[in-house]
């Protein structure tokens, strides 16, 4: 079946694993033979390899070492399969080693294809919905002609490579190599791959599976070929307009400064600022646009993603979209910028600057015909005013009549100058807008106004531990259960009820959120799932563990996009884990900038209108352990309002057993705390007595009748049915009587759902239901033989005596 086709004929025939040489050798040749221009790929990855000598290397790389000259293919896959124990000449790459399974790609500008790119479910959904018209129905619209290995945890399989035949003679010409195509009535849509965009092929190998052949490749539909057309006239049209601003330049009329400005940005493409070694890597970021290696060896060929008009991301200014740096060694131009701005975002007129002119916008702006008014000479009073906005009437007159009186020629170099200056106000104005957009102004208050507002409705989120409005940090060494334990505090706050089995939680009116950078979905519901006692539907989780770099909040830009996005979530309560993967993912040094890194958290949920929020870090690893704090830059100590440190007891075994106890130490803005606590299921309760309010006292008084009776016929009725149950793990669950029977309960002692919750913590606080556990499983509640306390007259009871 997958020789069907020319390109099938190649692709299905891929070299086995552990192939020799000539077997990679003739793989490749057969690549050229059929027109594709192929590339070598780092194994493992799906970044460009370049094996040039250092005399090689007198062009551009990454996607543009594709080739169909059999005898470089050759030279390239004998290098990379070289002994690295063999001598080989110098400048020469190190080779990967005999044995390595090569990645390939194919560069599609000049293969003859094209490539439609359908990731998820949803993109998957939207490409057939596109082109059901065409093909009589989205059952006949053909599968993936290759299998895409997706993420790690799975939730992208099913998605792949779509090969498309161009017509014959036919070769895209847009300007951008990816043409993002949305589809109506669809959340998501797909991608086409064109020009210098490249894709893996097989035999290619990822962590999270193969590049499989799967079907056949067809001719390019009449809808794909529409949205191709519509990229080309696009830059088409890009370069009418830059002709059309290079006559209003001649003419003197291209408006205002930040209007030429905007325009110069416009039909000036990113491959004329970034020069110098830059590399365009052919790869599209999450937002669609454009990612760049910066000259030099890095660990990732992605330094940078140059935003262009159609960038995805709401917050980008589409007439004068930035860039922004991922790399901390962009090169010395760019470093300089970033030292001077403290931003990793940078206009493209700031990065033509420190690029082509070593940092003078003066010379930049001449060189991007950039004037003041466009093109007429100001008016001198104008550059009076100019030099100085505050200088008085006088010598505002002055300084007018002294402009005047110079030469000709020297006037103009002061006007020149002058225009430059207001051009670089223009700039930094533009480069700070897209951070201001939502940003509160700073007022002063009076400390009458400040004594006479309204105290919070609530002291806390946790009693004692977590006050109503603070940031928290919660540390512990690695694999102890610091997530399950933040999972815990997520239970608590989504039901309003005891965490830990011992402090009340302010149940959240709003919802409760989760960025976990760590655990794979799969995984994460696996440790939620024993959690019965979370009200789901108050709760909203983003798992971003393949996906950090989209929440670099160092770049103005995501942060404003992830303060949208939370806010709309309506979340009140915001749980980040962990505080490590957030870090790398603003490629900020963990040892220096967490502190920083803590106040952009702070910040975002500012902007978020989020209440409180709970930080999950590492602890340090440095003799002395625990006792050092957390992980990395000390200053972390220094922004957070309350410390949790939890860490297991020295007396656990190495193997964990259900009597390893762990401890939760608290300091900071709340009481100082000390909790012992042991893993009952998915969960952690206290070892200590309980405790419980009032009010628990009350609805725990109130519903016990109702209660027990319900724990009663449980009991009966699970005997009945299976008389050979262990007796005493014969009892009905906590979830049982707060969801399952709780209608009953409810409609006897007329309290609400909350309320019930509120009512069997008491009950449990009091050892009046106790919980007993077996065989690992969750626990279930049985009662003890004690008598609830009447709140009516407390020092009447003994609930430590039999009824």
């Amino acid at each position: 079946m997958f020789g069907a086709t020319e390109l099938t004929a190649v692709l299905g025939a891929p070299p086995r694993p552990g192939a020799d040489t000539a077997a990679w050798v003739k793989y490749a040749r057969a690549l050229a033979d059929a027109g594709l221009p192929a590339l070598l790929v780092q194994p493992g990855t799906k970044y460009p390899a370049d094996l040039r000598s250092e005399r090689e290397k007198d062009g551009p790389g990454g996607v543009h070492l594709a080739t169909t000259d059999r005898a470089t293919l050759k030279k390239y896959v004998e290098r990379a399969l070289k002994d690295p124990a063999e001598h080989r000449p110098a400048g020469h790459p190190t080779p990967y080693g005999p044995g390595a399974h090569l990645n390939w790609a194919v560069r599609l500008g000049g293969s003859g294809y094209v490539v439609a790119d359908a990731d998820t479910p949803g993109e998957v959904a939207a490409l057939r919905s596109f082109l059901a018209e065409h093909y009589g129905g989205e059952s006949k619209v053909p599968g993936p002609t290759v299998l895409t290995p997706g993420t790690a945890d799975g939730a992208h399989k099913g998605g792949g490579h779509w090969w498309f035949k161009l017509p014959e003679g036919r070769e895209y010409a847009g300007a951008s190599a990816t043409v993002t195509v949305t589809v109506p009535d669809h959340s998501e849509g797909f991608s086409i791959y064109a020009g210098d965009a490249y894709v893996l092929i097989p035999p290619s190998r990822r962590p999270e599976g193969d590049y499989l052949l799967v079907g056949s490749d067809n001719t390019a539909p009449d809808p794909l070929l529409a949205e191709l057309e519509t990229a080309e006239a696009t830059a088409a049209e890009l370069v009418e307009r830059r002709e059309d601003r290079k006559r209003k330049a001649e003419a003197g009329e291209l408006g205002d400064m930040e209007d030429q400005v905007a325009a110069w940005s416009q039909v000036t493409p990113w491959s004329e600022v970034l020069t110098g070694g830059w590399m365009e890597t052919g790869l599209a970021d999450n937002c669609g646009c454009p990612i760049w290696t910066a000259p030099g060896a890095h660990s990732s060929p992605k330094s940078a993603t140059t935003h262009v008009d159609g960038c995805s991301r709401p917050t980008v200014d589409p007439l004068n979209p930035p860039m922004h740096l991922w790399t901390d060694n962009p090169g010395p131009e760019l470093e300089a910028v970033v030292a001077e701005s403290g931003s990793k975002t940078m206009s493209k007129l700031t990065a033509y600057a420190a690029l082509a002119h070593g940092g003078d916008m003066s010379a930049a702006l001449e060189a991007a015909e950039v004037s003041a008014g466009g093109g007429q000479t100001l008016d001198p009073a104008r550059l009076a005013e100019l030099l100085d906005p505050a200088v008085s009437e006088l010598e505002r007159e002055a300084a007018t009549e002294a402009l005047e009186s110079l030469r000709p020629d020297v006037a103009k170099h002061v006007q020149d100058l002058m225009a430059r200056r207001e051009a670089e106000r223009v700039v930094k104005r533009l480069e700070r807008s897209q951070a201001e957009g939502d940003r509160k102004p700073v007022e002063a208050v009076s400390l009458a106004d400040l004594m006479a507002q309204d105290p919070p409705a609530e002291r806390w989120t946790i009693d004692g531990l977590w006050s109503a409005e603070g940031q928290t940090l919660l540390y512990a060494p690695a694999k102890v259960g610091k997530s399950r334990l933040a999972h815990n505090v997520l239970e608590a706050l989504t039901g309003g009820g005891l965490f830990l089995d011992k402090f009340r939680a302010l149940q959240a009116t709003r919802r409760v959120g989760l960025i976990d950078m760590e655990l794979a979905p799969a995984m994460l519901q696996s440790r939620l799932k024993d959690l019965d006692r979370t009200e789901w539907s108050n709760g909203v989780v983003w798992t971003l563990r393949d996906n950090p770099s989209s929440f670099d909040l160092t770049d103005p830009a995501t942060l404003a996009e992830w303060a949208a996005k939370i806010k709309a979530q309506d979340v009140e309560v915001l749980i980040v884990d962990p505080l490590s993967a957030v870090i790398r993912s603003t490629g900020l040094d963990e040892w220096r900038d967490g502190g920083r890194v803590l106040q952009l958290l702070r910040e975002l949920c500012a902007r978020a209108g989020v209440r409180a929020h709970l930080v999950v870090d590492h602890a340090s690893s440095k003799a002395g352990g625990m006792d050092n704090g957390p992980r990395g830059d000390s200053g972390k100590l220094d922004v957070v309002d309350h410390v949790w440190k939890f860490y297991p007891d020295g007396d656990n075994e190495a193997t964990p057993t259900s009597t390893d106890r762990f401890h939760l130490e608290t300091t900071g803005r709340a009481y100082p705390v000390s909790a012992t606590v042991r893993l009952d299921g998915g969960r952690y309760v206290s070892t200590e007595p309980l405790q419980t309010s009032h009010r628990g006292l009350e609805l725990a008084y109130r519903a016990w009748p109702a209660v027990q009776g319900q724990v009663d016929k449980a009991h009966r009725q699970m005997m009945t049915e299976k008389p050979d149950r262990d007796p005493a793990m014969a009892w009905p669950s906590r979830n049982y009587l707060q969801e399952t029977v709780r209608s009953q309960i409810t409609a006897q002692c007329g309290v609400g759902r909350n309320q019930l919750r509120e009512a069997l913590d008491s009950l449990t606080a009091q050892g009046v239901l106790e919980t007993v556990t077996g065989n690992g499983k969750t626990g279930v509640l049985r009662p003890s033989g004690r008598e609830p306390i009447n709140p009516a007259d407390p020092f009447d009871n003994d609930p430590a005596a039999g009824a």
